[in-house]
């Protein structure tokens, strides 16, 4: 599953990175239209999912989710919208997303940032 490619660590079927943004919006109207678009630290936002490549390029972007929307829930409708990783190939994806055949996602529990692994003594 790790390769090693001009002295760099990498995955092996890896094609890219995916991840959620909340975006800050503004909606005219009273409160029923802006309770959708509430994200969970108060602002109204649009939960927005993005893929990119190797090469830091956009592969995907889904603009158009409420900031209440769950990852799963929008990641579910790209897959029906046609998003989807070649055979045998996945994006590495954060915790915060359950594996499905298109992801690999952290342990949970487990220090992957190089960050924390130093915070607990433990070598990359």
């Amino acid at each position: 599953m790790l390769r090693i490619l001009n002295n760099i660590l990498f995955f092996a079927n890896y094609i890219g990175a995916l991840n959620g943004t909340y975006l800050p919006i503004s909606i005219k109207g009273g409160y029923t239209k802006q309770a959708p678009w509430r994200g969970r630290k108060g602002g109204l936002t649009q939960n927005i999912l993005i893929a990119i490549n190797f090469q830091m390029n956009f592969m995907y972007v889904l603009a158009r989710w409420e900031g209440t929307a769950h990852n799963s829930k929008v990641i579910n409708s790209a897959k029906v919208k046609g998003f989807k990783a070649l055979p045998s190939k996945y994006y590495v994806v954060d915790a915060r997303y359950s594996n499905i055949p298109i992801t690999l996602t952290p342990y949970r529990g487990v220090q992957h940032h190089l960050c924390k692994q130093a915070q607990v003594n433990i070598r990359p």
